[in-house]
């Protein structure tokens, strides 16, 4: 059964997860990884570089990890996967990187 409500809290907490990853990165080495993804998501939309950029991008980033959270989700629904989603939900997102 497709419980949308889980489908969309795991996505956030995927999107969460990279975004930390990401920017954990760009504290590390600064010099190396320049690309700021908030950032780059707003500029894309329209916005002028700064602080709405940057919300604007972080919006966009955790709509689209609600969006592949569902699709996720409703793979494993479609599927009628029940066990094991952790390592479902990790196999669907080394296809999706």
């Amino acid at each position: 059964m497709f419980d949308i409500t889980g489908a969309v809290v795991a996505g956030l907490v995927g999107g969460a997860a990279m975004s930390a990853l990401l920017y954990a990165g760009i504290a590390m080495a600064p010099g190396q990884m320049k690309m700021n993804l908030f950032a780059l998501l707003g500029t894309m939309m329209g916005a002028k570089p700064g602080m709405m950029a940057y919300v604007m991008g972080a919006m966009m980033h955790a709509g689209m990890s609600i969006a592949f959270g569902v699709v996720h989700g409703a793979l494993f629904a479609a599927f009628d996967l029940e066990g094991d989603l952790v390592a479902w939900g990790l196999a669907l997102g080394a296809v999706h990187w």
